[in-house]
């Protein structure tokens, strides 16, 4: 009996010694830090004018590290994560028939925080989504006039008509031109890009060294050109893969019009 006890010490004692050693704190690591974040979406239209009973239905899209969420911003355009693991974020703004808006870089964190806290809330900067224009253009033409072998400079007159036209009121409607090499251009697809206004409805806009200075004259080349409706202020940002977004343009383009560089 005595010999049975003392093998069942030897098995018993490796088990225990095992377990003890096993169950250390690197086994159970802390889980992550987590904060509360708070935010505020307001609306304007493409004038830049509030508009306070569109600001419900706002959709946050927030992703850090491999973790996203999606919520939604009440009625006054207040939206809220709680738990929300520390981290640099994405946050993307969006509403139907607005346009979206993308943050980068905003670093949230528990230790000496970059945002104010209010009520246990992080408070994120505020955004500005813009109801999109509805623009669109008529009687789009692009001229090519000037010749550099007779010491002449090129110049590309463009023209179109506005509908609907600048309001009676006098404010300044927005619209974007694109110049593109080849036949097809595209609010991606460009080589040049202009914010203009106006409060008239006839468009005229002549592009001299400010186009011509950035492209190659080669003759025969095609450079086609296109016009979105725009806010009346000139916005872009640069999303996280690099492209340059310009949030406030109007659906539908216009026709897309060529000219042939002599």
């Amino acid at each position: 009996m005595g010999i049975f006890k003392n093998i069942l010490l030897l098995i018993v004692m490796p088990v225990q010694a095992f377990l003890l050693t096993s169950c250390n704190d690197d086994d159970f690591p802390e889980p992550p830090a987590t904060t509360n974040i708070e935010g505020r979406v307001f609306t304007q239209n493409e004038f830049g004018q509030p508009l306070y009973d569109e600001r419900s239905g706002v959709s946050v899209y927030l992703e850090t590290g491999f973790r996203n969420f999606n919520v939604m911003g009440n009625n006054t355009g207040v939206y809220r994560l709680s738990n929300a693991p520390t981290g640099t974020y994405i946050m993307r703004y969006s509403k139907n028939n607005f346009g979206t808006v993308e943050k980068n870089g905003l670093r949230v964190i528990t230790t000496n925080p970059r945002f104010e806290i209010i009520d246990g809330f992080q408070q994120i900067p505020s955004v500005t989504l813009t109801k999109l224009p509805t623009t669109s253009f008529n009687s789009v033409q692009a001229v090519l006039n000037g010749n550099p072998e007779q010491g002449t400079p090129l110049t590309l007159s463009i023209s179109a008509t506005m509908v609907p036209p600048p309001p009676p009121t006098g404010q300044a409607k927005g619209y974007r031109i694109f110049v593109g090499i080849g036949n097809s251009v595209t609010r991606q697809n460009y080589i040049f890009q202009k914010h203009v206004t106006s409060t008239v409805e006839d468009l005229e806009d002549v592009l001299e060294e400010e186009l011509f200075g950035s492209i190659p004259n080669t003759p025969g080349s095609v450079l086609s050109v296109v016009l979105y409706g725009d806010a009346n202020f000139d916005e872009s940002y640069e999303n996280q893969t690099g492209q340059i977004i310009f949030p406030n343009l109007s659906v539908e383009p216009s026709a897309v019009v060529s000219v042939i560089i002599p």
